[in-house]
């Protein structure tokens, strides 16, 4: 049965998905059954060899890899490719599609096993034509884990992929440098608040990755906020948050690290004739590729007049004839055998005998450049005018990999600073002569690795200490490279309580003088003859002159005792406490002293030591042991016990049955309970984790709460248990809420209800907003598609995802009403459509509002802004006669809430985002039966938020008010 496939195509979740991402299963050889999707376009072709992206989900998402299949769609990159995404992306002008494996975790594992990966690169191997040299592997939480643990597990695992991109993952790294002696491409993502997988599993890693010392650095990208759920910001396929995206990022990397390198296309010097001379030859066979070969040559005119003939347009040069006065530019495309492609211009220039010349630019010849060195003078100097003079320079950049800082771009020569990311810059010059006329010329300036520049090492000497009245030492360094030879030191004082004097700082032995009592340190700087440098840096303590022998013993401190559980077995032991009242702690040294295994100590000599493969139950005993200056020492010990995770007890949560209730009914009760086997129970918690964005849950820290307000929909809460172990966990329940009033087709499949949002004015010069179908469901099924059109208004506007959940709508910059329609189609293939009408006003900021001018002066007592208070104040007519509302809306960097209340006690006002998380929360006191606040939204991010009113004089149900942050 070993490879058997087998087909799974009735587990297909839409029509869209059948054709694209199909389920399949194969029997591993290990006798295991292996349930995924396979992803290929629809246009697949098997001539073409595509890179894939095996994708490793979360904990959440483990089944049978059959029935339960459907769950890997839940999140990122399979959930995209459900949505509509293509997969198919363009970095440095090359478009590629990627072919996506996405296996489904057996639910008896607790973690990735490593022949999931195997089976899909097997699987991808025999029956999809791929690169095998552009294997990624990527995964969130638990499938983060499961990349790092296949990747580390073996050279053998390391050497199949080019790349790989851990998502919040948890650290299962079993020894990083299998991945740096592979030159895998790694690109890490996590958030600081992550409170379910904490940041220091990826920050464990990223030292473990250093400490093999990789070729190609690894990138860290740390959230400052974002929780656990940050995949939608890793696995973006737009560049608002990163730009490469991770997918572009994956296009320019192979196995063994490397990058594909483009062509450079070179088309020759610029030409200039004077007519009637009406031939000339254009020559390309300058333009290389630094990893390949050229395959083919286009040669095409840009502009100018349309009496030219290109005689051979796909050889390396070719000639030109009938060109007449006029000004031409001419374009070398070459293409090499990675189906990379790189351009250059040429101008050609034909001049009467009695008109002005076009002067000459000349921008220099292409050349590399090796990194560290990203900077350089481009210079005009060797441009001129043959009838006047050049009285205009202009240089801009036209491409790279970065956009890079240019210091004077409107003189003759300018500095460019920060090419710092390797790939080809292009630059262009732009001359102008004293008669108006303009001539061009672009140089490439390719920024290389310093692999084949050697490295540089450095070692700047052992730390020294002296006693004063010496005041000097003797600093001496050496340095080795392994390409060229080391041409040239440099001795600098980084810091230190005074100026030291250094001598003969140029040589790798300096001497450095006029100390005073303190610590210095030093720093070697070391170039070699290919321009690659290195630092190390060494200290120097002075210490006060010894009066007597009356030294006191440096005080050791290993740190408070404390209990671990498995699996984690390794931390960081820090003896930054300790300290000596007369003067300086010279040495440190960790010991293991006692332990039912013996342990690994990383830098046991240092301040700090990473101690690992405490894998055994019980208590490990280390000694810290500090020396002073005066030769002192002290001691001090430090007990771990190691206690296996049962110790902790587990928790069992129940949230109760699945319920079903018909509008007008909106309120349900949810019962839930947990025990555990070790502890108590001392926290629950509710939460909707799918659904409308609707419903108030009254008390959601009980295990028995109410859930209010809601509107039709199919909804899943979860309830959270947590024991006094700070172990948790979690249960769900469905909650399904039924329309009256939907229209059944004719087999019986219930329509989907469209939810195009409420009518709502904006004022100029806001002209753009997102529109959102979330509150629309299908009450038997899904949605599975939808189709945003705009169908009347004053002026067509700017629609930037049509077919998406939700769209952003821009240029509505003429005044009057707009009507958008909203179709939505569920997965029988029923349909349904609403409307949404949006009224653009003028400018409020220079209009009269209901007859008043507004205000242009003063701030009040309590701070506000009168201007602000008086706007809203005249505004308020607008936003109903209840006088109640958000203004402005949309709000760019403020709105105010206005809301009528009979009420004398405190009101709850709550802000959430789309999603449901709470961003802002208040209790605040109405006065004269008004409750009147801003809020500060210039920090949000673009979209829709909710701002809910929890009234009890009004309602027992919040009032929520939909405010538009655009962008």
């Amino acid at each position: 049965m070993k490879g058997f496939l087998i087909s799974l195509g009735m587990l297909c979740l839409s029509v869209m998905v059948c054709a694209q991402q199909v389920a399949k299963g194969v029997v591993a050889s290990n006798g295991e059954y292996v349930g995924f999707y396979e992803y290929k376009p629809t246009n697949y072709n098997p001539a073409i060899k595509y890179p894939v992206i095996i994708f490793l989900h979360g904990i959440g998402e483990r089944g049978n890899g059959t029935s339960e299949l459907p769950l890997v769609a839940a999140n990122a990159i399979p959930k995209y490719i459900n949505n509509g995404h293509t997969m198919t992306f363009t970095q440095n002008g090359v478009t590629e599609t990627f072919l996506v494996l996405s296996p489904q975790l057996a639910r008896k594992y607790g973690s990735w096993q490593n022949f999931y990966v195997d089976e899909m690169i097997k699987h991808a191997s025999t029956n999809l034509s791929i690169d095998p040299n552009r294997i990624y592997l990527t995964g969130l939480s638990l499938g983060g884990g499961g990349v790092w643990k296949y990747a580390s597990s073996s050279s053998e695992n390391a050497s199949k992929l080019a790349a790989i991109a851990p998502v919040c993952g948890t650290y299962e790294m079993v020894d990083a440098c299998n991945i740096t002696r592979n030159n895998v491409g790694v690109w890490a993502f996590h958030a600081k608040d992550d409170g379910t997988v904490g940041v220091g599993n990826t920050q464990a890693a990223q030292y473990m990755i250093n400490q093999c010392v990789p070729n190609y650095p690894a990138i860290y990208t740390y959230y400052e906020t974002g929780g656990h759920a940050i995949w939608d910001y890793s696995f973006a396929t737009h560049n608002f948050y990163h730009t490469p995206n991770m997918f572009q990022w994956f296009m320019t990397i192979r196995r063994s690290g490397t990058a594909l390198s483009a062509p450079v296309a070179r088309a020759g010097q610029d030409q200039f004739l004077q007519w009637p001379t009406s031939t000339a030859t254009l020559n390309g066979a300058s333009s290389s590729d630094v990893d390949g070969s050229i395959v083919a040559y286009q040669w095409s005119q840009v502009s100018g007049p349309n009496t030219a003939s290109i005689l051979s347009s796909t050889s390396s040069s070719t000639q030109l004839t009938n060109l007449i006065p006029g000004t031409y530019t001419f374009r070398l495309r070459v293409t090499d055998n990675t189906n990379l492609t790189g351009t250059d211009d040429v101008i050609v220039n034909v001049a009467n005998s009695n008109t002005n010349q076009v002067p000459i630019a000349v921008a220099g010849n292409d050349f590399d450049m090796f990194l560290p060195m990203d900077s350089l003078v481009l210079d005009a100097w060797q441009s001129k005018d043959n009838d006047g003079s050049i009285i205009g320079h202009r240089w801009s950049q036209l491409s790279g990999p970065a956009t890079v800082q240019m210091l004077t771009p409107t003189n003759k020569s300018t500095w460019v600073k920060k090419m710092s990311v390797a790939g080809t810059y292009a630059y262009e010059l732009q001359v102008t002569d004293n008669q108006g006329a303009i001539g061009r010329d672009t140089v490439q300036i390719t920024i290389k690795t310093n692999v084949n520049n050697g490295t540089v090492t450095v070692n700047a000497g052992a730390q020294q200490t002296i006693s004063l009245p010496t005041a000097s030492v003797q600093l001496s360094g050496t340095a080795t490279t392994t390409s060229g030879t080391i041409s040239s030191y440099s001795w600098t004082m980084l810091s230190g309580p005074a100026t030291a004097l250094l001598s003969n700082s140029t040589n790798a032995t300096c001497a450095a003088s006029n100390l005073q009592q303190g610590l210095y340190e030093f720093q070697l700087t070391a170039t070699n003859s290919n321009g690659v440098r290195s630092s190390a840096t060494t200290r120097v303590t002075v210490n006060a002159a010894i009066v007597n022998n009356s030294n006191l013993a440096p005080v050791a401190i290993a740190g408070n005792d404390f209990d671990m559980y498995l699996p984690m077995d390794s931390l960081i032991l820090n003896a930054w406490q300790s300290y000596d009242s007369d003067g300086t702690i010279q040495s440190y040294r960790w010991v293991q002293i006692g332990g039912p295994v013996t342990v690994t100590l990383t830098t046991p000599n240092e301040r700090s030591t990473w101690t690992k493969r405490m894998t055994t139950t019980g208590v490990y005993t280390y000694m810290l042991e500090v020396t002073d200056n005066g030769g002192k020492t002290g001691r001090d010990t430090l007990a771990i016990t190691m206690r296996s995770n049962q110790q902790l007890g587990s928790v069992s949560v129940g949230a109760g049955s699945e319920q079903t209730i018909t509008l007008p009914t909106s309120q349900v009760n949810l019962s839930g309970w947990a025990t555990t086997t070790a502890g108590t129970i001392t926290a629950y918690q509710w939460t909707r984790i799918s659904g409308p964005d609707a419903g108030f849950i009254s008390n959601s820290a009980n295990a028995f709460t109410t859930v209010s307000s809601l509107i039709a929909g199919n909804y899943v809460y979860q309830l959270t248990a947590t024991n006094s172990n700070g172990v948790k966990g979690t249960a769900t329940v469905k909650v399904n809420v039924l329309s009256t009033n939907i229209i059944q087709n004719s087999s019986s499949n219930v329509n989907p209800v469209a939810k195009a949002g409420n009518d709502f004015d904006m004022y100029l010069p806001m002209d753009s907003l997102i529109f959102d179908a979330w509150q629309s469901y299908d009450v038997d099924g899904s949605i599975v598609g939808y189709k945003w059109a705009q169908i009347s208004g004053p002026a067509a506007v700017t629609m930037l995802t049509p077919n998406n959940k939700s769209t952003w709508v821009k240029r509505m910059s003429v005044v009057g009403s707009y009507a958008f329609r909203l179709e939505v189609t569920d997965n029988g293939g029923a349909t349904h459509a609403d409307t949404v009408v949006i009224t653009m006003r003028p400018d409020w900021r220079s209009t009269r509002v209901a007859g008043t001018e507004l205000a242009t002066e003063g701030v009040d007592k309590g701070g506000a802004d009168l201007n602000e208070k008086r706007a809203l104040s005249n505004a308020l007519p607008m936003l109903g006669d209840n006088k109640t509302g958000l203004f402005p809306n949309p709000a760019t960097s403020y709105t105010w809430l206005r809301h009528s209340t009979k009420a004398v006690a405190p009101i709850h006002i709550m802000v959430s985002s789309s999603n449901g998380t709470v961003i802002w929360k208040q209790l605040v006191l109405p006065q004269n039966g008004l409750i009147q606040v801003k809020l500060e939204t210039s920090n949000w991010k673009s979209g829709a938020y909710f701002v809910s009113v929890l009234d009890p004089s009004t309602s027992p149900a919040p009032t929520t008010y939909r405010l538009i942050k655009p962008i």
